[in-house]
């Protein structure tokens, strides 16, 4: 194990990074702001302009496997979120959802997380009210 030193990034994967409950789930699909790709799905809601946290929900419903395959995508896309964290635009609440059966690579799903929170970003860019 290669330890990085004492000026390396956090790249856990805390609570405070997580969306919880009921309600933001709610909240940020309500929202209605969503870019997808061939892998993913991501609804997305600005948490307000003093917020420089960007946090992680995930839904993977049955319909895309039993309970390992749905356990493997979650820890596909938590893993992808943890590496991409500092990339992202900070200051959004995410929902992660499959876009279809296949499972991605670790690659594909940080290429995918990255691009399309980046075009979420735009989306709302484009939207703002002046």
């Amino acid at each position: 194990m290669v330890n990085e030193g004492a000026g390396s990034l956090d790249r856990s994967f805390p609570k405070n990074l997580r969306v919880r409950s009921q309600h933001d789930y709610s909240v940020i699909f309500l929202a209605r702001c969503s870019a997808g790709d061939e892998w993913l799905i991501i609804n997305g809601k600005p948490r307000g302009e003093d917020s420089e946290i960007t946090r992680l929900g995930l839904s993977i419903g049955r319909r895309f496997g039993n309970s390992p395959q749905r356990n493997q995508w979650k820890r596909i896309v938590r893993e992808a979120f943890r590496l991409e964290r500092a990339n992202l635009p900070s200051g959004w609440d995410l929902i992660v959802r499959p876009r279809d059966n296949k499972l991605p690579t670790l690659a594909e799903a940080r290429h995918s997380l990255n691009r399309l929170t980046r075009r979420l970003a735009k989306l709302r860019q484009r939207n703002k009210p002046v």
